[in-house]
């Protein structure tokens, strides 16, 4: 009886012993796998992805920014400076303007002309030995005795027209002084003689040394001789209107020439 239990217990131990090794393999086993990752990781991770990408604000479109910029506008044009030229002239009664638009001179036909200033000192009879017959706004004086007068004008050109007041007598030496006279009062001033003209068809035989004379004199100072021919047509005292327009048209392309230099 004794023999037989304790038999049992034996086997009971011993089986009890093997199933305790094999939990023990079987825990051992679990032990050493290492655990795998949930079949439904790959889906885990984008939805993750897909979950941020989609609280995640898309960025602004940039649309194509339109140039509203306003074109400024032109800024007007500049008012042309108009540069004027004081001009004086100083003559005889040819030179004399005139309110009659029947007898005006060739002062008259060139003063209208925006690109100079004219200031006139003729006066009727003047010469360079003569004294004139009247003086208004003018020195009672040859020319030579005009030079202050014209000076205090500051002008920029100076236009010299007479001689044939003084008839048969030599004006050399007078309109050599003349001349020199004002240059040394206007040294940066233009100065230009026109040649001196009698008013009819015939030419007095001392009119050519007049024309010399003041040729020789302008030009002695530096200034400008201008020779208008002998077109004195006129009554033997006044010139035509066809002279005077001539003489205007030929001082108009002197004094262009002068301004543009």
């Amino acid at each position: 009886m004794s023999t037989r239990l304790l038999r049992r217990d034996t086997l009971l131990s011993t089986g009890g012993l093997v199933i305790l090794a094999v939990i023990a393999v079987i825990l051992s086993v679990v032990a050493l796998t290492p655990p795998s990752a949930p079949s439904d990781a790959g889906s885990y991770d984008k939805d993750l992805l897909e979950t941020a990408t989609a609280t995640q604000e898309p960025e602004p479109t940039q649309e194509p920014t339109e140039d509203i910029s306003v074109e400024p506008e032109p800024e007007p044009e500049p008012e042309p400076v108009i540069t004027t030229t004081k001009v004086v002239v100083i003559g005889d009664s040819y030179s004399v303007e005139s309110d009659d638009p029947a007898q005006q001179t060739w002062v008259n036909l060139i003063a209208g002309n925006e690109s100079w200033e004219v200031v006139n000192l003729s006066a009727p009879g003047r010469g360079f030995l003569t004294a004139p017959r009247v003086c208004d706004n003018s020195p009672c004086e040859p020319f030579p005795g005009t030079v202050e007068a014209v000076a205090a004008q500051a002008p920029d050109i100076v236009i010299t027209f007479g001689g044939a007041a003084d008839g048969d007598v030599p004006i050399g030496p007078a309109a050599a002084q003349y001349f020199e006279a004002l240059r040394a009062a206007l040294p940066e001033a233009t100065i230009i003689a026109l040649s001196p003209i009698a008013a009819s068809e015939t030419v007095p035989d001392w009119l050519p040394l007049h024309v010399q004379s003041v040729l020789s004199g302008v030009e002695a100072v530096g200034g400008l001789f201008v020779d208008l021919g002998y077109i004195g047509i006129g009554d033997s005292v006044t010139l035509s209107a066809e002279s005077q327009s001539q003489i205007a048209a030929t001082v108009q392309g002197a004094l262009d020439g002068v301004i543009q230099q």
